[in-house]
């Protein structure tokens, strides 16, 4: 996933922002726990799985607070499975993809948006709960 393709950067900056290598196998089975733990109830409800993965991101995929990225850039292909609750090097666009990868796993319907919040450059979710709305993550 080419997170860097922003029109609004030039060609050299695009060019050297970070390449995520999304590796399924190995996020479900840094998830385990969260898999068990939603499947083991055998009623799927939406809005309470989009809670869990939520929940279960914030608390095992550190937030850089400054934002930084240390190992990113160069146009490096950096695996999304690296993150771990020791290194907060995750930012939003990792955050999402993250719950992309596990709502989907979960049956549900779940897209990844890029956005401006306050002029910067965002990534969320949206994922949906029924054919009358929608949950932004």
């Amino acid at each position: 996933s080419d997170m860097g393709s922003d029109s609004r950067l030039d060609e050299k900056l695009r060019s050297e922002r970070e390449k995520i290598h999304v590796r399924k196998e190995k996020i479900f089975r840094q998830a385990h726990d969260l898999f068990l733990e939603i499947f083991q109830t055998g009623n799927l409800n939406k809005r309470l799985t989009v809670q869990k993965v939520a929940i279960w991101i914030y608390k095992e995929i550190p937030y850089d607070k400054k934002g930084l990225g240390g190992i990113f850039g160069l146009g490096r292909s950096i695996p999304l499975d690296f993150f771990k609750r020791k290194d907060p090097s995750a930012v939003c666009r990792h955050h999402a993809l993250y719950a992309q990868v596990l709502n989907q796993a979960f049956g549900l319907t779940s897209r990844l948006l890029k956005c401006d919040l306050d002029g910067e450059g965002h990534a969320a979710n949206l994922v949906r709960l029924d054919t009358n709305g929608i949950c932004l993550m």
